[in-house]
């Protein structure tokens, strides 16, 4: 071996392996080399000494001592001024794998694929964000709470809806009421590969600002100045390139029974680009960019633990905030604004957080701009340009080297203990910045004096001269249009032109419903409680209507069965409009990562519930049919079950819609209550169509699917049966008169006969036929998106039937050839000249007794009868 090769070799980064002996492995300080791990092994020797020392001796001023106490602080300097170097090699050691070279070697491999790499920068003049909300909270008082218990809430919402828009209106032409700058006249330039550290304290507008160049509005808020991404127009950030500039929130919102792995997984899932590495496949490269995520923040131990939050026990805070970052990086978007990222991280995982960003910046040209609260040196160091803010004022924007100096330049006295970011945020207040001595007077304090210095300053002349030099490096056009060559690479040919998503509409829905039945199957406790309570709900219900008298007397229970058969399924299905609202910030984060579409879950969640749903269904009915005697026969039953489990289906669409329209879940709860009540109460069981006397209480008859539901399921009880009427529904109710003479109450009855059939009894009351049950079906499978209308035809007047409507089970012989029926409430009984007309049916069919519907229900589909 050379001379030369022996010779330690010049090297920025990291040079130790975790093998390494105690003379393997060097760095430079100046000119000089310096071994890591020998003086890492001095120290521990020293503190063993130093630690002996202090147990043996008591005297302080021994002279041993006093020399272990020099050579500790000898070699303590010596490994401060290594620390950076020492913890990188550490978490080298630590993780198994060098990041900076996995990423070089993934570079060469895409460059060498023809795959484009992404790379814009950001850039903005006079860039400034105002609001015209008010500046008061109204705070509740008692007479609120007690007023909401009666709707107070919803109305407000309907009544904030409608402020919302006048006021939107109002502000178009007026050019908008008292409007309050949150931040103004930014300036600044981050080319690709720069990171950009953002400071200030709470409530200056760093959070304001980063959400401002990355396109994110918030309510009545207006962004206005010049933004641009290398070209790019900025409209476009939240339309076809929403998911390559992304505000990352400092909040760390996950689904709780998901665990790290599924959560990581479904990100990268979402995000796979369609153009790889040849031989990669979709799953090969979500396992490797796991992996590789795992190892750079030491997650490889929590993969299969649940993510958790406040309720359900998971991982700790620390690694919660770490898997929002990964879920964030997981994206591969262009451009990042983190919003305080470090918050819940110990300083060390801090650290190698942002020494990762710094690597990925480098390596993949990708624009990183970061508030932080606290920093440390190590942390101020990796960033290239700083932005310092004091109440909506840019007071400093350059190089972070020379952030320090510029204030210390003008009057501000620097603590030599303190970190540089902490004396830049220390400037902002009043409370804790010092004025060097003979500066008073002088120095600018206010935001809008410190803002004009800044202005007057070189620093300012720097960044315009290097706004122009960008904007003359963009004429050509290149980099924009790598960029959306790049992102056109990534995106799958069925996305379509325009969208944001990188996975076809179908792919979303795929894995959208993977996670949901995740997240069903391992939230244990709310499934077996929902199986739990619709077996409980069955038996008690059942027991109700237990054994149903098959005569006129359970003509009533017969119809309030199928009425709770439909609705309290649907009743306990208002927990989704809860699962809504709580869930909404969850998927708006996600819509914004641009990882699916909201219509893509809203389907997803629709093919998850129709297994849970059925089998729920299911138990339910069984339990509650059986038990009320209702009638035995296969397609009956089936038939009964089909239309529970599709108005259950749109009970389940119509909570979901409650939830995502509700501003709180104090109003999803109070709406879906109330809809819900409504729909029951303008069903046609308790009310109806008939006595309705308002339009507006037909049309929400016709426009729910409870309508149809029950209507379908009373035509298949009593079509085609025979109820048998009991002797105290018999008119005249004198014991010795013939039935001949006789007449039941029930619509539909004819005169001289005890048996009354199911057919004439539903035409007569409500006008149902065996021909709208699966017009039902159709319209309450559509009932989400359409509002059906009124069947054709009036109820009073549609009980004739012609002679081709003969009762199919009746002989031929015994068909009459007239009949004339009359409402229940009809306050006139058939004269003695129809009673003639009317042919005396001197034999009858042996049919089954069955109980017809009461009053206000509806029914349908047909049933079997025996006859002789």
């Amino acid at each position: 071996m050379t001379d030369e090769e022996n010779k330690p070799k010049r090297f920025s980064g990291i040079q130790a392996s975790p093998g390494a002996s105690r003379r393997g492995s060097y760095h430079w300080w100046g000119d000089e080399p310096i071994n890591i791990d020998e003086a890492l092994f001095d120290f521990e020797e020293l503190r063993r000494e130093l630690s002996r020392a202090t147990r043996q001796s008591s005297r302080p001023n021994s002279r041993r001592t006093s020399r272990i106490l020099t050579a500790s602080r000898r070699a303590s300097r010596q490994i401060e001024d290594l620390e950076e170097d020492v913890e990188k090699a550490e978490v080298v050691r630590a993780h198994g794998f060098d990041l900076e070279e996995y990423l070089q070697r993934s570079n060469q491999e895409a460059y060498n694929s023809g795959i484009i790499s992404k790379k814009i920068g950001v850039s903005f003049r006079n860039l400034s964000v105002s609001g015209t909300g008010s500046g008061y909270a109204v705070v509740s008082t008692f007479l609120d709470e007690f007023l909401t218990l009666f709707g107070k809430s919803i109305l407000e919402q309907g009544w904030g809806y409608g402020r919302k828009a006048i006021r939107k209106a109002w502000s178009r032409g007026k050019g908008g009421g008292d409007v309050k700058y949150v931040i103004q006249g930014f300036s600044g330039v981050v080319r690709p590969g720069e990171m950009l550290l953002v400071l200030g304290r709470p409530g200056s507008g760093t959070s304001t600002f980063l959400r401002a160049l990355t396109n994110q509005k918030r309510e009545f808020t207006r962004i206005e100045g010049d933004i641009h991404y290398s070209g790019v127009p900025f409209e476009l950030a939240e339309g076809r390139y929403r998911g390559e500039i992304l505000f990352n929130s400092e909040e760390d919102i996950h689904h709780p029974t998901l665990t790290v792995q599924q959560t990581l997984k479904f990100a990268l899932s979402t995000k796979t680009p369609a153009t790889r590495i040849p031989g990669l496949s979709r799953d090969a490269f979500v396992q490797q960019m796991l992996e590789l995520f795992a190892k750079m923040f030491g997650m490889k131990h929590t993969l299969n633990t649940m993510v958790g939050n406040s309720f359900i026990r998971g991982v700790s805070g620390g690694e919660r905030k770490r898997v929002s970052i990964i879920e964030a990086l997981a994206s591969r978007a262009t451009v990042n604004a983190w919003d305080n990222s470090t918050r819940g991280l110990d300083s060390s995982t801090a650290v190698d957080y942002i020494h990762a960003l710094r690597i990925l910046s480098t390596l993949t040209h990708s624009t990183n701009i970061v508030t932080l609260y606290q920093a440390g040196e190590q942390i101020y160091r990796e960033f290239d340009k700083v932005c310092l803010i004091d109440n909506g004022r840019q007071i400093y924007y350059g190089p972070g080297s020379a952030a320090a100096p510029y204030f210390e330049s003008i009057g501000f006295y620097r603590n030599p203990r303190s970190t540089t970011a902490d004396f830049l945020t220390s400037v902002t207040d009043p409370n804790k910045r010092r004025i060097k001595q003979g500066w008073e007077g002088k120095t600018p304090l206010t935001p809008e004096e410190l803002e004009t210095a800044f202005r007057n300053s070189n620093h300012w002349r720097a960044l315009q001269e290097e706004l122009a030099a960008y904007d003359e490096e963009l004429r050509s056009g290149r980099d924009a249009r790598d960029f959306r060559d790049a992102v056109k690479q990534d995106k799958s040919r069925r996305s379509g032109k325009g969208s944001p998503y990188v996975v076809s509409l179908p792919r979303q829905i795929w894995y959208l419903t993977k996670r949901d039945f995740q997240l069903r199957l391992q939230d244990k406790i709310a499934m077996s409680s929902r199986f739990f309570n619709t077996l409980v709900l069955a038996l008690i219900i059942g027991s109700l209507f237990l054994g149903t008298n098959r005569t006129s007397r359970g003509t009533f229970t017969i119809g309030g069965t199928l009425f709770f058969n439909i609705v309290v399924i649907g009743w306990m299905q208002m927990y989704e409009a809860i699962d809504m609202t709580v869930g909404r910030s969850i998927t708006s984060k996600h819509t914004t990562f641009a990882f699916y579409r909201p219509s893509a879950l809203v389907l997803a969640k629709t093919l998850v519930d129709l297994p849970i749903l059925m089998v729920q269904c299911s138990l339910y009915t069984i339990v509650l049919y059986f038990m009320a005697s209702l009638e035995a026969n296969a397609g009956k039953f089936f038939l009964n079950l089909l239309f529970v489990f599709t108005c259950t289906v749109c009970l389940t669409a119509f909570n979901r819609a409650v939830g995502a329209f509700s501003k709180d879940l104090n109003v999803a709860i109070r709406t879906a209550f109330f809809g819900l009540h409504v729909m029951i109460f303008f069903t046609g069981y308790l009310q109806p169509e008939s006595n309705m006397k308002s339009w507006v209480f037909r049309w929400i008859y016709w426009a729910q699917p409870l309508t149809y539901c029950l209507e379908a399921l009373m035509i298949n009880q009593l079509e085609g049966v025979f109820i048998r009427c009991s002797e105290d529904h018999l008119i005249p109710g004198i014991p010795s008169a013939s039935v001949a003479n006789k007449v039941c109450y029930l619509a539909g009855a004819q005169q001289g006969t005890e048996f009354v059939s199911g057919t004439d009894f539903l035409q007569a009351t409500w006008g149902y036929r065996r021909a709208n049950v699966w017009r039902n079906f159709g319209i309450s499978n559509t009932s989400n998106t359409e509002s059906p209308a009124p069947p054709q035809g009036n109820t009073q007047n549609g009980n004739r039937r012609t002679k081709r409507e003969r009762h199919p089970h009746r002989p031929s012989s015994q068909q009459p050839t007239r009949k004339l029926r009359w409402k229940v409430n009809s306050p006139k009984p058939p004269t003695e000249k129809t009673r003639q007309r009317t042919p005396s049916l001197r034999t009858r069919p042996k049919c089954k007794e069955v109980a017809p519907t009461t009053h206000g229900e509806t029914s349908h589909t047909p049933l079997t009868n025996d006859s002789s």
